[in-house]
């Protein structure tokens, strides 16, 4: 971005979408930890806010490089991704519940 001299380059979006990379990236090779499961509580709770909230930030900009569209749509991807995986979770667990006969409360 500095060689070819991007306008308020999105340095911040950047981080956190690599830093949700590298979160989910741990989270897995320290899957049977408690550490693990911090890094995925944080990666559910706090990562898709802060996305959501840097992919606003870039949607209202003037700016439009290919950089800016790439970290914005990163985030407001993620966040969608996130709450498809959600709602699956939801209904392959009504279904097997129902297939099994079990109440679900």
């Amino acid at each position: 971005m500095c060689e070819l001299e991007v306008p308020r380059a999105p340095t911040l979006p950047f981080f956190f979408v690599f830093g949700t990379v590298g979160g989910w990236l741990l989270a897995f090779a320290l899957s049977p930890s408690g550490l693990a499961a911090v890094c995925v509580i944080v990666l559910v709770t706090a990562a898709p806010l802060a996305l959501l909230a840097s992919s606003i930030y870039l949607a209202v900009r003037s700016e439009r490089t290919v950089f800016h569209r790439v970290a914005m749509w990163s985030g407001f991807g993620y966040t969608v991704a996130l709450s498809i995986m959600f709602l699956l979770i939801y209904v392959l667990r009504s279904i097997v519940f129902f297939w099994a006969g079990w109440e679900i409360n």
